[in-house]
């Protein structure tokens, strides 16, 4: 009978002992569950943001995830695709366009490249331009003051539009017109020659090789 009895009691107490191994097994699991829960709050490694498409729509789960901004959310519930393939097929549609984009920007990169080019090199025409220019204009007003002041050393002076009106240069005695004209352009042109110049001078003589008189 006392044999009986020292077997309950080993029983009894390899049963609490399961027990217990139970409790620490189930306490080691809620601290894990715990710390995983922690983890996805704190958005550890991105471990929140992971997990969010899937557990966002889980009842309890859902308050585990990192709070988001109302832009996110509201792109969230307004998300535009029912399944994953087209969300697949939005993204092909948009690489397309950008493959798409970037060979224009290629094209249009090349076309720049090329316009720069030749920017370049009429640039190097319109320098040549310019100075010319300045030369003109040095050689005209050069031309003129040793017109007016030595007119000895510029006893001709070959002029098609300019100095036909408003040129002031009593030296000039002669005029050899070769070119049509007339009116107000014809009398102002003529009157060139009508500056006197001291002593020597008290009139102008005009050649017309085009019978304008």
């Amino acid at each position: 009978m006392a044999k009986k009895n020292k077997n309950a009691g080993g029983e009894e107490k390899k049963g609490g002992g399961k027990f217990v191994t139970f409790i620490i097994v189930l306490l080691v699991l809620l601290m894990w569950i715990i710390t995983f829960a922690f983890l996805i709050k704190m958005d550890v490694g991105n471990l929140g943001t992971s997990l969010r498409p899937m557990l966002k729509d889980v009842p309890v789960l859902k308050y585990l995830l990192p709070a988001v901004s109302d832009e996110q959310e509201a792109w969230e519930n307004n998300y535009p695709f029912d399944t994953m393939e087209a969300a697949v097929a939005r993204i092909k549609e948009l690489e397309a366009q950008l493959d798409a984009a970037t060979t224009s920007n290629s094209d249009y990169a090349k076309l720049i490249a090329e316009l720069q080019a030749e920017n370049a090199r009429l640039k190097v025409f319109e320098d040549d331009q310019l100075a010319f220019a300045k030369r003109v204009e040095e050689f005209e007003n050069a031309a003129k003051k040793k017109f007016i002041a030595e007119p000895y050393n510029m006893k001709l002076l070959i002029v098609v539009d300019k100095l036909l009106t408003g040129f002031d240069a009593p030296p000039c005695t002669y005029m050899y017109i070769d070119k049509a004209m007339r009116d107000h352009g014809l009398f102002q042109a003529i009157c060139r020659v009508n500056r006197l110049d001291g002593e020597d001078k008290d009139f102008g003589y005009i050649v017309d090789y085009k019978q304008l008189f």
